[in-house]
């Protein structure tokens, strides 16, 4: 069971746990990494710390998360060659987005999408909060990007201060429900104060779903810490952020994303595929809807969740590095 569980979390970064009786060399990487996220949590600003967390990540068979931590500290020192070497490298390890498992290519293709949609390019820099291993960093392959993650990154949310410099954009994808009631409006006001624009996208209570239902039946048959997560600290309603927005003078724009019934469905499908140890099988089908169905989730009347866009009145200019603060 527990491997089962670790093999879904990892299925998400296109991985997959195998048997190869080395279980001490997993341990010393375990063991590696929270001494390395440890270093970039007492040194979030040095671009090397970061580099170091990307050789590792790529050691271990984590490549978006290498990938990620490479963008990162390619944004704190762009003129480092080490520094575009190692985006480079760790590009070349990336695989095939349309391998990363449906609920999770859904909500990142959206993402991009909606980015693209509001001018996000080779130019701009996109700040990811709660992003977890960075797979949304090869949705955007140009832009400049940072991973703020305190668990997998080192960089929490709640300490983004100037020395990290100034964005174009701040995205948190499915974060916003994992936060407690009580700090939702100090969280979004930590994403503003580093971007001109923010993109939530995540589930907000329905009126007409039974989330809380839907929620336990995961959490009961499945396990997903996400779910109990979702428990815990509540959906967050729709009009608790447009009433943020209006509150602080914010434009502010949402539309509904994905398909509830589809991604309620897919979590059973990959569980009970894993259980089965049918992975294979289900690696055709999810590249199958990741390539064909994806887009016609979009019309759905019962929505995964909603898209949030806050922009400032009037929109300052120009992105701005650490060094150029």
């Amino acid at each position: 069971m527990a491997a089962r569980l670790l093999n879904r979390v990892l299925g998400l970064c296109g991985l997959r746990l195998t048997r190869t009786g080395r279980k001490r060399a997993h341990t010393a990487l375990d063991v590696e990494l929270q001494t390395i996220v440890r270093l970039v949590s007492n040194e979030p600003t040095n671009y090397r710390r970061h580099l170091d967390l990307s050789a590792h990540a790529s050691r271990a068979g984590n490549p978006f998360l290498a990938h990620a931590c490479a963008r990162s500290a390619a944004w704190l020192a762009p003129v480092e060659p080490e520094t575009q070497a190692a985006v480079l490298s760790t590009a070349s390890q990336l695989p095939a987005t349309l391998n990363v498992g449906h609920n999770t290519y859904h909500r990142l293709h959206a993402m991009a999408q909606a980015l693209a949609e509001l001018g996000c390019g080779p130019a701009s820099s996109v700040l990811d909060v709660g992003g977890g291993h960075g797979a949304l960093s090869a949705f955007l392959p140009d832009a400049g990007y940072f991973l703020a993650d305190k668990t997998t990154s080192g960089v929490a949310a709640s300490d983004l201060g100037a020395q990290y410099g100034q964005f174009d954009f701040a995205v948190a994808s499915h974060v916003l429900e994992h936060v407690p009631v009580d700090q939702r409006e100090l969280f979004l006001d930590s994403l503003l104060a580093r971007a001109n624009v923010v993109v939530l996208l995540n589930p907000f209570k329905s009126e007409v779903l039974d989330d809380t239902g839907h929620l336990r039946l995961v959490h009961e048959i499945v396990g997903s810490a996400w779910a109990e997560e979702h428990l815990q600290c509540t959906l967050p309603k729709i009009e608790d952020v447009t009433s943020y927005a209006r509150a602080r003078g914010l434009e502010h724009s949402s539309r509904p994303m994905g398909s509830y019934t589809t991604t309620l469905a897919w979590v059973f499908v990959e569980h009970f595929a894993s259980a089965a140890g049918r992975t294979e099988e289900l690696g055709v089908v999810n590249r199958y809807f990741n390539a064909k169905l994806s887009d016609l989730e979009q019309i759905d009347p019962f929505p995964t969740g909603f898209l949030v866009t806050l922009r400032r009145v009037p929109v300052s200019s120009g992105r701005r590095r650490p060094s150029e603060q």
